[in-house]
């Protein structure tokens, strides 16, 4: 089986071809339908989720349908010893790239962990049982560490593989994927 590193690099390159490709965009609508049905989702009032990067799941819709739904949305902050806090997101928010060129909020509060109902985890890769292989700084597995509410992701069949997760990995609640019954070993 391959390392983490051989697993991301190979990732990142099968992601890179599909931006704004029609396949990825299929995939997207019917997996954020997916999310937005679920009881994870209609229950929860405060949601942790990120703004989208290219190689990964466009979070946008997810966004303005919970602000439509009148639930709050918050956006990671990373922080300095790979700590990480959720701000709130409007459609007022001030926004900064962080030394990963990922836009963060400038507002400074910060939800609890335990004021968030569910968070939508991003990632490269994702087993079948909920294990996620992220870019690489351990920042949600050491936040979910001391979470105890609802986690979600949604993963492409492309990103769906068997790897070998570490001790301290962390899986989410529920994986939302159209290819649960397609794993694939890269």
């Amino acid at each position: 089986m391959k390392s983490k590193t051989e697993i991301r690099k190979t990732l990142k390159e099968r992601l890179s071809k599909m931006i704004a490709t029609p396949a990825k965009e299929n995939q997207e609508r019917l997996l954020q339908a997916q999310l937005l049905s679920s009881p994870e989702y209609l229950q929860a009032e405060k949601i942790g989720m990120t703004l989208p990067m290219p190689l990964e799941i466009d979070t946008w819709p997810l966004i303005f349908a919970s602000w439509e739904k009148g639930k709050k949305v918050y956006i990671p902050q990373t922080l300095a010893d790979y700590a990480m806090v959720f701000r709130p997101l409007t459609e007022h928010t001030a926004l900064q790239k962080n030394r990963f060129g990922i836009d963060e909020p400038l507002e400074k509060a910060a939800v609890s962990p335990e004021e968030l109902d569910l968070i939508v985890v991003p990632g490269l890769a994702f087993r079948k049982d909920g294990y996620r292989l992220g870019f690489g700084g351990g920042y949600y597995d050491r936040y979910l560490a001391d979470f105890h509410g609802k986690t979600a992701a949604l993963a492409l069949i492309e990103q769906l593989i068997e790897f070998e997760p570490d001790p301290y990995d962390i899986p989410v609640d529920r994986l939302f994927s159209l290819g649960l019954e397609e794993t694939e070993e890269v």
